[in-house]
């Protein structure tokens, strides 16, 4: 009994700690870079690197049955809007 009265501070600090680890989520940072796809007169792949939230502004998806906006400068990759990349000047 003495050697578990002994160990209990070390035993309630290894369960608070693993408790802290288990129910504190890390915060997600929400994606500020995605990515249009334009070709060039070679029809070589240009990727545009875009804020979403200047749509309208710096680039527009015009309605098409394409992919608008991806996670990143692949075509494998996943994609977030729909429609056809058109970057504004």
């Amino acid at each position: 009994m003495n050697k578990l009265m002994k160990r209990l501070p070390v035993l309630a600090f290894v369960l608070a700690a693993a408790s802290a680890l288990a129910f504190n989520m890390p915060a997600q940072d929400e994606q500020t870079t995605v990515y249009g796809l334009t070709y060039d007169e070679e029809n070589n792949e240009v990727w545009h690197p875009v804020d979403p939230d200047r749509e309208g502004t710096d680039f527009q998806c015009n309605a098409a049955m394409s992919t608008c906006l991806y996670s990143s400068a692949s075509t494998s990759s996943t994609p977030i809007k729909p429609g056809e990349f058109e970057a504004l000047p």
